[in-house]
């Protein structure tokens, strides 16, 4: 066990959010395989790091956002061909038909140093193109929803977002070979949680070159000033080339969030609603006198890929292939961060017990399944029946934070009790032995918060129906 713990928590596993890796031995894989799995290796200080966070600064964080950050992560995380992301796995194909220069012999730090700014370069206009090119936004919304900044907003991910920056990812493939592609897409992705903190000031000099947490943190605001800014991955330098770059200000704390903010903890609804609003309702709004504000199919077309902040009027220019507004702040209102109060519904204590005993729950059977390195599904049924049990516990929550009652525990029940049925019916199912005498503890429990009126929003419907009677 004592082993086990150090090998997780050895100093080179931390040294991994901040890039420390020898260059040499990164060019040296030759087959995929070899790769070292770097999140993996990295996942216990990910967890140590926000448990210090959290001890130390607990006002940057909040039960139902936490809850919903983490949950969004593990959604993300779902989709997996032989143990890889999606894009990885297509990744060699797609190399090996549009790559002109093939670097993999290619054994020197000017390679490790083309392939790193490339593949930053390719990731800042991905994550500019999600925020700028219409409808896009809608898979990256999720990541901005919370009003907190803290080391779990770095896990708040679109769900399929993965499917947005695909485009951009396969653009490396023209010369970054798949052996380097791969891990440096997996350290990038660990430097991009650290900075997610409230806890390191302005860093000076560093600030120049790299993506820091203030300058990331001027990412995630809802200040004029913080809006399309600061897209960088690794390095800060193409947000200075191409004039996106923000420096946080100590006269304008920044206010964290979206525009309008969501006010949800529904995980549904925060990865749809960015979708249904601009394919659906902005392209068919209406002006004061009842005429459409874009007439014509044409327009209304071309306004699902507008800037989300384009309307009649506004100013807009071509950067690369999409159009971006001329102004950042325009039709942007001014925030005070004294006058806002993120959105929160009140969780007593022995319904935020039952719920942290869920979320462990759902921690555990995805650390063990799908996101398991050695998980091999029993059946073809298996991954199935992990994936739908996932995915209900996940939204769940939602209903509870949302204290929509009482539809929040029929949902759970039933929750439960298909976990039951599949369990008995199903006994090749992962955790099989586990999942029944879970399901019906759980049951139990939800009978005691029901019967105390200790569901979340029990006691404010019940209310609402005695004034209606």
């Amino acid at each position: 066990m004592w082993a086990s713990l150090l090998e997780a928590f050895h100093w080179q596993n931390l040294g991994y959010f901040f890039f420390l890796t020898d260059p040499w031995k990164l060019q040296s894989y030759t087959n995929i395989e070899d790769i070292p799995q770097y999140i993996e290796l990295a996942k216990s200080w990910a967890f140590l790091l926000m448990a210090l966070e959290i001890l130390f600064n607990p006002d940057s964080y909040s039960f139902p956002d936490t809850i919903t950050s983490i949950c969004s992560g593990l959604a993300s995380m779902q989709i997996k061909i032989q143990g890889l992301g999606i894009t990885a796995f297509l990744y060699p194909y797609v190399w090996q038909y549009i790559h002109i220069v093939d670097l993999t012999a290619a054994g020197t730090l000017s390679t490790w140093l083309i392939c790193f700014l490339f593949q930053d370069f390719v990731y800042y206009l991905g994550h500019r193109a999600i925020h700028e090119w219409g409808f896009m936004w809608g898979f990256h919304t999720s990541h901005h929803s919370s009003e907190y900044y803290n080391l779990s907003t770095a896990l708040r991910q679109g769900a399929i977002q993965e499917f947005a920056m695909m485009f951009f990812d396969f653009i490396q493939a023209i010369i970054v070979p798949p052996t380097m592609y791969i891990p440096h897409k997996a350290l990038s992705l660990l430097y991009g949680l650290w900075i997610h903190t409230n806890a390191m000031p302005y860093l000076g000099p560093l600030e120049y070159i790299l993506n820091t947490p203030s300058a990331h943190r001027v990412h995630h605001g809802r200040n004029p000033y913080c809006i399309d800014r600061n897209y960088g991955g690794t390095l800060i330098i193409f947000d200075r080339i191409f004039g996106t770059y923000a420096k946080e200000r100590d006269e304008e704390p920044v206010v964290y969030g979206l525009v309008s903010p969501s006010n949800t903890f529904n995980q549904l609804r925060l990865q749809t609603a960015e979708f249904k609003y601009y394919l659906f309702t902005k392209p068919f709004l209406k002006n004061e006198d009842g005429t459409d504000m874009f007439p014509g199919w044409p327009l209304k077309i071309k306004t699902m890929f507008a800037p989300p902040g384009a309307y009649p009027g506004t100013d807009t220019k071509q950067f690369f292939l999409w159009r971006c507004m001329k102004d950042n702040e325009e039709g942007i209102p001014a925030v005070n961060k004294a006058d806002v109060a993120p959105f929160y519904k009140n969780v007593g204590s022995f319904a935020k017990l039952y719920l942290i005993a869920q979320f462990f729950a759902v921690v555990f059977i995805n650390f063990t399944t799908v996101l398991s390195p050695d998980y091999l599904p029993s059946s073809s049924y298996d991954a199935v029946i992990v994936y739908i049990i996932v995915a209900w516990s996940i939204q769940s929550f939602g209903y509870y934070f949302d204290h929509e009652y009482p539809f929040s525990i029929k949902f759970d029940c039933a929750r439960l009790l298909f976990i039951a049925s599949m369990a008995t019916l199903i006994p090749t199912t992962v955790h099989a032995s586990l999942m029944l005498p879970y399901a019906m503890v759980s049951l139990g429990a939800l009978a005691v918060l029901y019967t105390t009126k200790s569901v979340p929003g029990q006691t404010e419907t019940e209310k609402i129906r005695s004034h209606h009677e």
